[in-house]
């Protein structure tokens, strides 16, 4: 298993069964996960138990509690602004046999709600959430429902709420425009908020091949001080800029590692992408002395697989695993606890 997580879909199909199960407290078990700081570990740590994928135990209790403490947590982010909260919490909510019908169409209605108003507002990245392919697989019970809940007096809202994707991907096509033109204009005007709007804008939108890396600056500039969390396209931009200016991308990596041995945790966590694949391991390291939890548990995922594949028989790789494991759990990577808690047991 590796730590990449479940896919929506997959995770729909193991909470189906998970969330069947009454949710006992999370003092039963020597690790719980906190999914107001780690929604999406929460909901993927559901997802394994609900599996029982190795070397998880399939244990369907503990999976709805760490589902339902994720599902809460991803209602309210998602009515606080956040797009990712928005997008899990239609696949929480859609995939949730516990709840009725009525219960689970006014949640999903109310996340619903939310990625409406925020995008129609002007935000396009929860524009972007709410055509997102995770929210309309989320939603196809909706979809084959539909002359269902007319039936109960919830069509017209229901048919604007669930209506085909095509009419948000307008929406939000126009919400970009009018955002990046009122960035560009504010940046030109020397406004440093509007140029790196501006910068996070063109670096999600743009198709690569017609990205300007140079209009992007302020946004590496600032992944690289630490002074942005929104670094989630730096990893995409560095993919383009390796193909369209060999020496530009060796530069920023040189900044990149810099940052990272500097402790910036969103490089460090970008590094190991940059690098030879026989240098992979020693940049997830050099992440994990810095202080990265995730760093240190995608360099214990590393030697867990080591020594599966060597048929349980290299001892040096799981102590390695081990070791790294416990710093991330020490850190405080959920994910890293309890994948110490069932290592620890073989």
């Amino acid at each position: 298993m590796s730590r990449k997580f479940l896919s929506a879909q997959t995770l729909v199909a193991a909470f189906v069964i998970a969330l069947t199960s009454p949710a006992a407290a999370d003092s039963h078990w020597p690790n719980g996960c906190d999914a107001t700081e780690q929604l999406e570990v929460c909901a993927n740590l559901g997802g394994f138990y609900a599996q029982g994928a190795d070397p998880f135990p399939k244990d369907t209790k503990r999976s709805a509690s760490l589902v339902r403490g994720a599902r809460e947590a991803a209602i309210q982010a998602c009515h606080d602004a956040d797009p990712d909260g928005c997008a899990l919490a239609t696949t929480l909510i859609m995939a949730d046999a516990d709840l009725n019908t009525d219960e689970r169409f006014a949640l999903a209605a109310a996340a619903m709600g939310a990625m409406d108003t925020y995008c129609r507002a002007g935000d396009p990245f929860m524009c972007e959430a709410r055509v997102s392919t995770q929210t309309t697989r989320a939603l196809a019970p909706l979809h084959r429902n539909i002359e269902k809940i007319a039936a109960a007096g919830q069509g017209p809202r229901w048919h604007d709420i669930i209506s085909e994707p095509n009419q948000w991907s307008t929406i939000q096509t126009q919400v970009t425009k009018d955002q990046q033109d009122t960035a560009r204009t504010a940046c030109d005007a020397g406004d440093q908020a509007g140029c790196l709007m501006d910068a996070r804008l063109h670096a999600r939108f743009t198709p690569g091949g017609s990205i300007d890396h140079a209009r992007t600056t302020p946004l590496f500039d600032a992944c690289l001080s630490g002074t942005t969390t929104h670094c989630g396209s730096i990893s995409f931009l560095m993919r383009n800029l390796k193909y369209t200016d060999k020496e530009a991308f060796a530069t920023r990596a040189e900044q990149i590692r810099a940052a990272c041995e500097q402790g910036v945790g969103p490089m460090c966590r970008i590094l190991p992408s940059l690098v030879a694949r026989e240098e992979r391991q020693s940049a997830r390291l050099l992440g994990c002395n810095m202080g990265v939890a995730t760093s240190c548990t995608e360099a214990a995922m590393q030697d867990f697989n080591d020594w599966k594949r060597a048929s349980g028989e290299d001892t040096d790789a799981l102590e390695s695993a081990t070791t790294s494991f416990t710093r991330g759990c020490e850190l405080g990577d959920a994910f890293a606890c309890h994948f110490l808690e069932h290592i620890s047991k073989g």
